[in-house]
C-alpha cells in the first residue's frame, strides 16, 4: 500500500481533527475505493502540497473549520503561488 500521505507531515501541517480526517480519507481511498498507489501518491502529493501552502496562508496549522471556511479567494491565492513557483498550468489544473 501507498504511504503518499506522510503521517508525522500531515500532523505538522493540520490540527489533530484534520489530520484525523485525512487519514480516513485516504483509508477509504484505498480500501473502498481500490484507488491505485499511484492515485494516494499524487492526491496525497497534491494535499500535502496544499495543507503546507495553508499553513503558510493562514499563519498557523489549519483545522477541520478553516477547511470549511475556505473562499474562492484561497485557492485562487494557492494557484498564484504555485505559477510563482513556476509550476506549469497543465499542473496546476
Amino acid at each position: 500500500m501507498s504511504e503518499a500521505i506522510e503521517p508525522a507531515l500531515v500532523r505538522d501541517l493540520a490540527e489533530p481533527a484534520l489530520a484525523r480526517a485525512v487519514e480516513d480519507w485516504r483509508n477509504r481511498l484505498a480500501h473502498e475505493k481500490r484507488a491505485s498507489p499511484h492515485t494516494l501518491d499524487a492526491y496525497g502529493h497534491d494535499l500535502q502540497g496544499f495543507l503546507s501552502f495553508l499553513s503558510g496562508h493562514l499563519g498557523y496549522r489549519a483545522g477541520l473549520e478553516d477547511m470549511q471556511n475556505l473562499k474562492a479567494a484561497d485557492f485562487r491565492a494557492y494557484l498564484a503561488e504555485r505559477g510563482n513557483r513556476g509550476i506549469g498550468r497543465a499542473s496546476r489544473a
